[in-house]
């Protein structure tokens, strides 16, 4: 009897150790697969909302280059911001960083945003702060 039990309690934590990699294996995969699809191109604003407010216009020459070490940088013609940013596919959310005193649209960006739509050319991300809804969209260059 206690052998079986041995063997059942054997067997469990096995396909409990098993599923668990396995699940990490994805998000990893997951995660790999969002960062090559940012880091692969040069990204713009086409479509911001601060609410009911449409700002787009305020992005309008800011090109956006993210980085596999979770660096990013914000370029408009010869001034350059650099910042970070991570992904988490866990969450479905990814979050941008550029320092404080960044030129007015760039700190727009800051925060953990929710993943809406991603693929290789297009992204939609939303996120509330402080009771107001931002809705952003990125496509590539």
């Amino acid at each position: 009897m206690k052998k079986l039990l041995f063997a059942i309690t054997l067997t469990v934590l096995s396909i409990t150790t098993i599923v668990s990699c396995t699940k990490a294996k994805l998000e990893q995969k997951a995660e790999d697969f969002v960062i090559k699809i940012m880091t692969d191109g040069t990204w713009i604003v086409t479509n911001f909302a601060e609410g009911q407010n449409n700002i787009t216009a305020d992005f309008a020459g800011w090109e956006y280059q993210y980085y596999s070490n979770l660096t990013c940088e914000a370029r408009k013609g010869t001034q350059k911001v650099a910042g970070t940013w991570n992904a988490s596919t866990a969450d479905q959310t990814i979050t941008g960083q550029f320092p404080a005193g960044s030129p007015a649209p760039l700190e727009k960006l800051n925060g953990t945003w929710k993943i809406a739509k991603v693929d290789y050319t297009f992204a939609q991300f939303t996120q509330t702060k402080s009771g107001v809804d931002y809705k952003m969209e990125l496509t590539k260059k």
